[in-house]
């Protein structure tokens, strides 16, 4: 989705969108996307590449492109999150644009640069400047861990895979508390290597429309060494 305006480019790990019920609260810019990275947006555009990402990771290459917003769409219909809902963003896409359909459909979004500045600021403080963007990357998975409403992340992405994750716990914790015997364990996403897809994946690519159920997976699927 839309990138962070405080968040200089990234020259490594995965480009990550992921939304989730949670409403902001609205705060002053941070700053202008970073002259450099919109240029490098422009110029993925001009290829005809699907939105403008900071960075692409090379192992996902052939699933994060195929990410439009219909697929994330279908996954947030599947995730019970209501139309009109306002949702938050953590994103490192550069093109505010690229969510145009997800506005028509009534979201109201908001995005790391709609939060309270000054706490937001306070926290980020607290570490040298050249961690700021990984910093800010955690404070967005503790909004997108704590959403009450549901939400949808672009598996294999890790930072999607932790909220996943951490929201399968949790609600796992909740119900083993209140049934006999406990709970079923929960499927949790559990990617050992970039170049791997897990069974979580899957099944959000399979609900999402990425690949029809028995379809060839854009990465490697369940091989020992994954």
């Amino acid at each position: 989705f839309s990138e962070l305006s405080c968040r200089p480019p990234r020259s490594a790990t995965s480009t990550r969108r992921c939304m989730s019920g949670a409403a902001t609260r609205w705060g002053a810019h941070l700053a202008q996307p970073l002259p450099e990275a919109r240029r490098r947006c422009e110029s993925s555009a001009a290829e005809g590449a699907l939105g403008c990402k900071v960075s692409v990771d090379v192992a996902y290459r052939d699933s994060f492109p195929r990410m439009g917003p219909d697929y994330f769409l279908r996954l947030a219909a599947r995730e019970g999150l209501p139309a009109g809902a306002t949702v938050f963003v953590a994103t490192d896409e550069l093109d505010r644009a690229w969510f145009a359909p997800l506005r028509e459909q009534g979201f109201g979004l908001r995005f790391a640069d709609d939060l309270d500045r000054a706490p937001l600021l306070e926290a980020l403080s607290s570490f040298p400047q050249a961690v700021w963007a990984d910093v800010l990357a955690i404070l967005e998975q503790v909004v997108c861990a704590g959403a009450p409403s549901g939400f949808v992340g672009s598996l294999p992405s890790t930072l999607s895979g932790h909220v996943v994750n951490v929201r399968a716990v949790a609600r796992h914790a909740a119900a083993a508390s209140g049934a006999a015997g406990g709970a079923p364990r929960p499927l949790l996403f559990t990617k050992l290597h970039e170049s791997c897809c897990d069974a979580r994946t899957e099944q959000d690519w399979v609900r999402g429309g990425l690949v029809g159920d028995g379809e060839p997976l854009p990465c490697v699927a369940r091989e020992p060494w994954c």
